[in-house]
């Protein structure tokens, strides 16, 4: 391994379509990251849409004919 590269590498200034790519790509992990915690939890606590269900918008009760 070249450690000179990897600083050189490390220390040189991006292009706007290099950030952005880099961008992307952390983004698309940290997304496959919080899908594999999300998966994993769920066996664990058994709540499967708990999540889900905290946002839902509860719905107006229907009027009781009598």
């Amino acid at each position: 391994m070249n450690v000179t590269y990897l600083i050189y590498d490390a220390e040189r200034p991006r292009s706007m379509a290099e950030q952005r790519e880099t961008d992307a790509q952390a983004g698309q992990f940290a997304a496959s990251v919080a899908r594999l915690g999300h998966s994993l939890r769920h066996p664990a606590t058994g709540k499967h849409n708990a999540r889900r269900a905290a946002r839902a918008i509860p719905r107006q009760r229907q009027p009781v004919d009598r």
